[in-house]
């Protein structure tokens, strides 16, 4: 049986000869129409990943404000300690990119807003005591 050479790339199932791109007969080659695979990582991933939790994405993201910017870091790292939980309470078994993340950025969420309680909360409590 003579398959086509690309037919390794065929989505499963597909048999459409249409799926593939036709050969270039003129001096322009044909431009590539296969489209990228669904778990293909993009540039853009890294910062707001596919398939990960939004619980996630607020805990590490206000944890990391939390901890590093003064004062009103403190209020970032409150609401981003609760959201960490529910995202670790939701965990997700790692069979995707997105998946993995996900569980990464909930642990490192928690530990960054834990770390801006206490270092903002001790900071605040030494205000409003001093004043």
């Amino acid at each position: 049986m003579n398959e086509h050479p690309d037919a390794h790339l065929r989505p499963a199932g597909s048999t459409r000869p249409t799926d593939f791109p036709m050969p270039s007969t003129g001096a322009n080659p044909a431009p590539d129409l296969r489209l990228r695979s669904a778990d293909a990582i993009g540039p853009a991933d890294f910062l707001i990943p596919k398939r990960v939790s939004g619980w996630s994405l607020v805990s590490c993201y206000f944890g990391l404000i939390g901890m590093l910017f003064p004062l009103l870091g403190f209020f970032f790292a409150v609401i981003a300690l609760p959201c960490g939980l529910i995202a670790l309470y939701q965990w997700r078994k790692a069979s995707s990119y997105g998946n993995v993340t996900s569980n990464i950025r909930a642990i490192l969420g928690v530990f960054m807003s834990l770390a801006g309680i206490l270092i903002w909360g001790m900071v605040w409590l030494w205000i409003l005591t001093k004043y």
